[in-house]
């Protein structure tokens, strides 16, 4: 299948339409145990979705990557896709947090 989107691509120079990123678990499962870290820099929510869970789940994900690898905790960050991002970039740093339960995430104002 990649095979084939790469010929496509390469033949009609269309890049946009498939921009997927394809992850080998074979290198990926052992790479996490030897530097997790290095390995996932970030868990990612997008701000179309951070009111509707996106950043609760990048949370929780956050915090139970740094027990189960026994690492510091994994920054979260979020992804504009709601409005126009120039000139600084898609990405920012999400408003402070508190912990209201294990379920629940307050922000702070």
């Amino acid at each position: 299948m990649v095979n084939i989107r790469m010929a496509i691509e390469l033949k009609t120079g269309d890049y946009v339409d498939h921009n997927e990123v394809i992850i080998d678990e074979r290198e990926l499962i052992p790479a996490i145990w030897r530097d997790p870290a290095l390995v996932i820099p970030a868990f990612i929510y997008t701000q179309s979705r951070g009111d509707q869970g996106g950043r609760a789940s990048a949370e929780k994900m956050s915090e139970r990557f740094s027990e189960q690898y026994q690492v510091g905790r994994v920054p979260v960050v979020g992804l504009n896709d709601v409005t126009s991002f120039m000139p600084n970039g898609p990405f920012f740093v999400p408003p402070k947090l508190t912990k209201t339960s294990t379920d629940s995430i307050a922000v702070v104002v």
